[in-house]
């Protein structure tokens, strides 16, 4: 019976898994889950302003109406920029400091800002007396109605924001009342110069300067005038024929201004010489060796002569005897002295006599014979100065000299002998970074001539410093030299500044309205400016600056000037 069931339900289960279709379903279960959602942009406590583009992200895996939120988040709203609290910049540039002035003066300040300049007050006496808004930055100040004192100039510069900058005050000095010309011209007569021969017809010519202008020349010949000229150049023609041969003149000249001062030149005299008849003798001096010298081995005895018609011969004589002629240039004599006793004077002269027969003695000299050296030799130390500071390498330089030569030069350092010198230049190489730093250190000198005379040099004392420029923190100093404050350029200007540093100057730069127009290394230093290739009728301000070898930087007081080409 068992069995029979077995087969019964096997045959059930294969009848069942036969055939097609499910005969039952399984039920989902219902969709409950949220999509999920989130705030991608801004994040929380973010800042924001101007637009904010928001963004969310959203996920689902199916659409049965379930919805979801997202967690609350908070931002900022700041479209209020950062407060400015950047002060505006500015500086008086013209009239400057210590300047006079007169008639209506154009006070201008140069004034900027990062933002931007609300307004300009211009202050005398610390009174407000104008106020601009526009760019340049100009107030024209009447000076006629004010007394001749001095006054004080300040401004206020005061940008969008508030911030606000003081300038100055400087002084400056109100002069409307010209002071009296009192100051007499002055000049020189040009032509023909003192003691000149002169013939025919000279032209006598002057020249005569005064601030306030020349009125007249008055040429005068032995005090009685001549000739006056009121107009540049100042000349008269002198006819010399009418005047005595052979005879000195006297050439005085008297300048007049306008407002009536005079002044006298320095007479000059010439001599007429409208006839070729020689009697003017010749000039001679000796040249060499100098009066009082000391002389030995052979010496060379040099005159010099000169006359108008030419020279014939020159004597030289010794002890007032004729012991040579010479008839030719270089008038010279070779004189062996060891045919002298030592030790001993002599006297020497010479006489030259011109192709006329006329003749002149020269000016007599006394020499010292001395053959026998008992003369030490002379010298300094040119090079370093006492109380020089120095670094690195230093040349050492000694001058020296001896009547009869001299045989070497030893150099010491603080007592020991490091070199010694034969030949000139007497120099040594001093390497001052093995010496002990910031110390003072004595440099002797000994100089031996060649008879063995020596001579100690005074010793100096100078500081090793090779590291100079640690304590240096001063600035240059720097001034423009030209041109002025207020003046009118045109065409080639040379701007020149001077510069001074107690460490030595390293470069100097030039700026015109700010821009790097030229650097200069040495002295003296000046810009030679173009004024043609800039804008005409314009204002600029010119600016020097420089950098001492520590590199500190110092800047001159600006100036402002005006370009006026006329094109």
């Amino acid at each position: 019976m068992l069995k029979v069931i077995k087969i019964f339900l096997f045959v059930f289960l294969f009848f069942i898994t036969a055939c097609e279709g499910p005969f039952f379903s399984v039920q989902k279960d219902p969709d409950t889950i949220a999509p999920l959602l989130s705030i991608s942009n801004p994040a929380d406590q973010a800042i924001v302003s101007d637009t904010v583009t928001i963004a969310v992200y959203a996920y689902d895996n199916d659409v049965t109406g379930n919805y979801n939120q997202t967690n609350t988040i908070m931002v900022k709203v700041d479209n209020q920029p950062d407060p400015d609290t950047i002060l505006p910049t500015g500086t008086i540039v013209y009239p400057a400091n210590g300047q006079t002035v007169s008639d209506t003066v154009a006070i201008k300040i140069v004034a900027s800002d990062n933002d931007s300049v609300s307004v300009v007050y211009f202050y005398l006496e610390g009174d407000s007396v104008h106020q601009t808004s526009e760019s340049p930055y100009i107030y024209n100040w009447p000076t006629l109605g004010l007394n001749d004192d001095s006054y004080t100039i300040s401004a206020t510069a005061i940008d969008i924001s508030g911030n606000q900058i003081n300038m100055g005050p400087i002084t400056v000095f109100v002069d409307n009342i010209p002071s009296p010309d009192i100051i007499a011209p002055t000049g020189n007569i040009t032509f023909p110069p003192s003691g000149a021969f002169v013939s025919d017809t000279v032209v006598i010519q002057v020249s005569a300067y005064d601030d306030f202008g020349v009125n007249s020349v008055d040429f005068l010949v032995n005090g009685q005038s001549i000739g006056t000229d009121n107009t540049k150049p100042y000349r008269y023609s002198w006819d010399t024929s009418t005047e005595s041969e052979d005879s000195e003149y006297f050439i005085s000249v008297i300048l007049e201004d306008i407002s009536g001062n005079q002044s006298s030149l320095p007479t000059i005299s010439v001599t007429i010489n409208n006839i070729d008849d020689d009697q003017v003798p010749p000039v001679i001096n000796i040249a060499s060796p100098a009066a009082n010298q000391t002389v030995f081995d052979t010496t060379e005895i040099t005159a010099i002569a000169f006359d108008e018609f030419g020279i014939e011969r020159v004597e030289f004589f010794q002890g007032g005897v004729l012991v040579n002629t010479d008839y030719e240039e270089p008038y010279n004599y070779f004189w062996n002295t060891f045919s002298e006793d030592d030790d001993t004077e002599h006297i020497w002269s010479t006489i030259a006599y011109d192709n006329n027969g006329n003749y002149t003695y020269s000016q007599q000299i006394v020499l010292l014979v001395d053959n026998d050296d008992n003369i030490f030799p002379s010298g300094m130390i040119t090079y370093p100065a006492a109380g020089q500071s120095l670094s690195g390498d230093i040349e050492i330089k000694v001058s020296g000299s001896d009547n009869d030569g001299i045989h070497y030069t030893n150099f010491f350092i603080n007592g020991t002998q490091v070199f010694s010198d034969s030949t000139e230049p007497y120099t040594y190489n001093w390497d001052t970074t093995i010496e002990t730093e910031d110390d003072n250190h004595v440099i002797q000198i000994s100089i031996t001539d060649l008879s063995g005379n020596e001579t100690n040099l005074v010793p100096i004392t100078v500081f090793v410093d090779n590291d100079p420029y640690s304590q240096d923190v001063t600035p240059p100093l720097v001034s423009i030299l030209n041109p002025l404050a207020g003046q009118i350029l045109s065409e080639y200007v040379l701007i020149s500044a001077s510069v001074s540093d107690d460490s030595g100057v390293s470069e100097v730069r030039f700026f015109i309205d700010d821009s790097l127009f030229q650097t200069d290394t040495e002295a003296p230093y000046s810009y030679l400016w173009d004024t043609q290739v800039v804008e005409d009728s314009t204002d600029y301000v010119i600016r020097v600056s420089a950098i001492d070898l520590a590199e500190n930087e110092g800047n001159s007081q600006p100036i402002l000037i005006t370009v006026q080409n006329g094109s």
